[in-house]
């Protein structure tokens, strides 16, 4: 409040001819101490009630400012905006995990792929690399290491394949 030249302090006696110092005062922890219940530090916003404080705090801009997301207590899932965290409490992942439903991975003993999903391994059950795993075929200009059940299209690969500790490990156990 400026009453004469000067700015006083209605909370804490202060007072001062500068408007700059007046500002640093009302920012200051002597000031905030009488304003504690309604400023918002991480916004540096002072709301006149706590209603106000109240209505801030659930805003999006002060959810930013303050770096503050909306955690579901039951999956990884983390969000700003309230309508998102509506739309993810509707998602499957999010209804399995409050259930206690865990996703178990489909593993394909042939080609060591795995996944959670049914569709991707039907998906996989059809790629010419599984069917050629089944039915135990090498393609043309395939190298394979039958130590190490290692398989490439690529000569030099194979090459530096044959230099590594792995499969100079394996070749010196079956010897």
């Amino acid at each position: 409040m400026s009453l004469e030249g000067y700015y006083y302090c209605g909370w804490c006696e202060f007072k001062t001819k500068s408007e700059c110092e007046n500002n640093l005062h009302l920012d200051s922890p002597e000031h905030l101490v009488h304003f504690k219940h309604t400023h918002c530090e991480p916004c540096n916003k002072q709301l006149w009630n706590k209603p106000a404080l109240e209505a801030h705090l659930e805003t999006s801009k002060h959810k930013k400012l303050a770096n503050i997301s909306m955690e579901c207590k039951h999956c990884s899932y983390a969000t700003v905006n309230k309508q998102m965290m509506e739309q993810h409490e509707l998602t499957r992942k999010h209804i399995n995990a409050v259930n206690g439903v865990v996703k178990e991975y489909i593993i394909c003993e042939k080609c060591d792929y795995k996944t959670k999903f049914k569709s991707q391994f039907k998906q996989h059950e059809e790629t010419e690399k599984h069917q050629n795993n089944i039915n135990g075929v090498v393609k043309p200009n395939e190298y394979v290491c039958e130590a190490c059940n290692y398989k490439t299209h690529i000569k030099c690969s194979m090459d530096l394949h044959k230099k590594t500790r792995k499969h100079l490990t394996k070749v010196n156990e079956v010897i």
